[in-house]
């Protein structure tokens, strides 16, 4: 029973992956929400049975069904990516037929909203090199809900961190507001800032220092690989991108020595 439950996770995880990968294609182009899901290099509408994760990339050999033009495998590689986190996300709550609660439920749908949250920054940032503001609110919104959940049910809860982050994320919305004014490349900076908050609300803080000091060194080799090769070290470096990784890296492994050592 307990597969078959991780079977339905994957799956949910798969969708959740599609999702993301369609939010990080439409919102930095100002595509409407509302216009059906459609080939990118034809334009033409897909129907249900075109947009299944992954079976569907399978079934149609990676092509689409009318131009024939190749599916970027990205797509299914975020797909299987976003299902085996979700997985993941069901065996860090200890969740099996047994455990399954309403509290359980609750912590696996904001954990989920956490993946999507992070996949389509690392998406958006990897390809447009720039972090939206609406995925921003988005995080936001999905923090407030984990810290009234917390509040309520968690009786170890300790809102004494989270009331000093808050007035850090105010502080740096007032400056982000007067800077977005002048110049609009502050914008991508402060928005790596409120990424960085909005980590807080979900991970612990060695968690968070870890996916900081993890970042810098991605950076860091980065930047030496650039110099060797004689790039243009002015050529702009996904920072939200290497966070939004950096942080599922850190987890993981804290996941693992936390339970298999």
């Amino acid at each position: 029973m307990n597969i078959f439950l991780y079977t339905i996770l994957f799956i949910i995880g798969a969708f959740c992956g599609s999702f993301a990968e369609l939010t990080a294609y439409r919102l930095p182009l100002k595509i409407s929400w509302k216009k059906r899901a459609f080939c990118e290099k034809c334009n033409k509408e897909l129907t249900i049975y075109d947009q299944i994760p992954i079976l569907s990339y399978i079934f149609l050999n990676g092509k689409c069904k009318y131009c024939k033009n190749k599916i970027d495998k990205s797509k299914i590689i975020v797909e299987i990516i976003s299902g085996i986190l979700f997985v993941l996300l069901g065996l860090f709550y200890n969740l099996t037929i047994n455990t399954i609660t309403i509290i359980k439920i609750i912590e696996l749908i904001i954990g989920g909203m956490y993946i999507i949250f992070l996949t389509t920054i690392i998406l958006i940032d990897l390809r447009h090199k720039t972090l939206n503001d609406q995925i921003i609110i988005f995080g936001i919104i999905i923090s407030m809900i984990n810290i009234i959940f917390k509040y309520i049910y968690d009786k170890e809860f300790r809102p004494t961190h989270i009331i000093i982050y808050m007035i850090v994320f105010i502080i740096t919305a007032l400056v982000s507001t007067i800077f977005a004014k002048k110049k609009n490349r502050h914008q991508y900076l402060f928005n790596n800032i409120f990424l960085i908050l909005i980590m807080n609300f979900f991970v612990t803080e060695i968690a968070m220092i870890l996916t900081i000091s993890t970042t810098l060194l991605i950076i860091g080799f980065k930047t030496i690989l650039m110099k060797i090769y004689k790039k243009s070290t002015k050529e702009k470096i996904p920072i939200s991108a290497y966070i939004g990784i950096s942080n599922y890296i850190i987890l993981l492994i804290l996941y693992i020595i936390e339970n298999f050592r």
